[in-house]
């Protein structure tokens, strides 16, 4: 496997806002710093990697599961948006189906960074979910995502981000 996040790295985050002519002070390089924190705080943020590009994600899923697991054993999920997006952020959930329940699983999305950085969570121990919504507030809009479960969260830290958005949102 390559080297894991060699550009994505706090060290180099001068260098990435530079490059990308991003004010220092910007909330997006707020963003930036926070995703490249928890790429490389493996006590805070456990079981995360964030990779530079589409091969490097796929290089690290084939090395987490590989050999134990026959490529064709591994199953590629996406999640689709029918658009527009514009309308409620509220949702009704018209259907929910088991993806992958005791099976490993690695979810990667889009990381907050201004090139197709992508971050991956390995979830051993989890149940991962179809889950198909509707916006209540436009009735165009339709989401076919995927979500992942936990069966056991009591050895983590309380300090994983996670939590932090849980808390922050249950005080408001």
């Amino acid at each position: 496997m390559k080297s894991k996040t060699k550009f994505l790295s706090i060290q180099h985050l001068s260098q990435i806002l530079a490059a990308f002519s991003i004010d220092p002070n910007s909330k997006e390089a707020q963003m930036m710093k926070s995703t490249l924190t928890r790429c490389e705080d493996p006590l805070r943020f456990s079981q995360h990697f964030c990779a530079p590009s589409m091969e490097d994600m796929v290089d690290y899923v084939s090395s987490e599961f590989n050999p134990s697991v026959a490529s064709k054993d591994l199953q590629v999920l996406s999640v689709i948006v029918t658009l527009p997006m514009e309308g409620s952020n509220r949702y009704r959930i018209n259907k929910v189906k088991i993806a992958g329940e005791g099976k490993d699983t690695i979810s990667c999305h889009k990381a907050d960074f201004p090139y197709g950085a992508l971050m991956c969570h390995h979830l051993a121990g989890a149940t991962a979910y179809h889950v198909q919504l509707h916006s209540l507030g436009n009735d165009n809009l339709k989401v076919d995502a995927l979500m992942g479960c936990h069966h056991d969260t009591s050895d983590w830290s309380m300090l994983y981000g996670a939590f932090e958005v849980h808390y922050k949102k249950r005080l408001n």
